[in-house]
């Protein structure tokens, strides 16, 4: 799409002065300046913390920790409103693989490119949620070229990000990041892994698979293997999904360091009965603290438990008002 020259320049200006300056909190007309989990994205700060909180408004939350297991955090995360409304809002949640620094280095990648597209995307792309999902889904596709460029296919992302528009929701995902949406008692599973257990269960069923049944596959030996990715010397397509707005009462991001730990049943109570300030931490907290055990017993293709905060652990929310 076209961007207006001046606002191009502005914004050009903005990110060059961020990298000179290790403060910004006197740029108040920069959206970094008043958004810690931006200013943590790009100082780097995010994937240094053992354990990250961030807020945003009275609407948006998100929770990071790097687990029991892990040395380093490779999960990036991003909530922010459009500067010229803050109605207009997206979450993310990448998840880093490929080891060492490579995975963190994508995740990062990922978070910083996309706030940095968003926060230049026409206003008027809130009253217009398909054009709005056609270009966040386009610049998915061109910040997996940027991953891919820059580690030479040497490490890769999950992605599964939220635009929330005036009257609906765009969710888009690739890999096994999950998001799914809250509405009073009622828990569901938005997208759908780009996994070969997740898609090979899907087909053998021939339907949509239950929660329960989604739960259950987090045991498999392989269910972290992923067939999609940031980062991928190609990819062609984004699964994409548009929700009403009324169809949910909160929408939540995970990177499965909370899915493979929480079950749907645990995942809604919490988020029910919790004060949504609360909600992302308590998630987090949760799968930090509690094996998970499968109720079918250990075999040859099942693990037995998974233990608690086995892997770097994010929760991003919005709650609507």
């Amino acid at each position: 799409f076209l961007q207006d020259k001046n606002s191009v320049r502005f914004w050009s200006k903005i990110d060059g002065d961020y990298q000179k300056l290790k403060d910004v909190s006197d740029l108040e007309f920069n959206p970094i300046a008043v958004n810690r989990c931006l200013r943590e994205i790009f100082s780097g700060k995010q994937i240094k913390n053992k354990h990250s909180e961030y807020q945003v408004g009275d609407t948006l939350y998100a929770t990071q920790d790097i687990g029991n297991k892990r040395t380093n955090q490779e999960d990036s995360v991003l909530i922010m409103s459009h500067p010229a409304n803050d109605e207009f809002k997206i979450l993310v949640v990448s998840d880093g693989m490929g080891g060492a620094d490579k995975g963190e280095i994508a995740s990062q990648i990922v978070v910083q490119e996309i706030s940095k597209w968003f926060r230049c995307v026409p206003r008027e792309l809130y009253f217009d949620s398909k054009k709005m999902q056609e270009l966040f889904n386009r610049e998915i596709i061109k910040v997996n070229d940027k991953v891919y460029q820059k580690l030479s296919g040497a490490g890769g992302a999950t992605f599964v990000g939220a635009v929330v528009t005036k009257d609906e929701t765009i969710v888009s995902n690739v890999g096994d990041s999950r998001a799914m949406i809250l509405k009073e008692n009622k828990l569901n599973l938005v997208t759908e892994d780009d996994s070969l257990v997740f898609q090979f269960r899907k087909a053998e069923k021939g339907r949509s698979l239950t929660n329960q049944e989604i739960d259950q596959l987090r045991f498999n030996r392989h269910s972290n293997e992923i067939f999609k990715y940031m980062g991928a010397e190609k990819l062609s397509d984004v699964q994409s999904y548009l929700i009403h707005n009324f169809s949910y009462d909160k929408l939540l991001l995970f990177s499965d360091g909370i899915t493979d730990l929480l079950s749907f049943d645990q995942i809604k109570i919490i988020s029910r009965m919790t004060s949504p300030e609360l909600i992302t931490s308590t998630l987090v907290k949760e799968a930090l603290s509690r094996n998970a055990y499968n109720l079918n017993g250990k075999s040859e293709q099942e693990r037995g438990y998974i233990s608690a905060g086995k892997d770097n652990a994010t929760a991003a929310m919005y709650a609507r008002r």
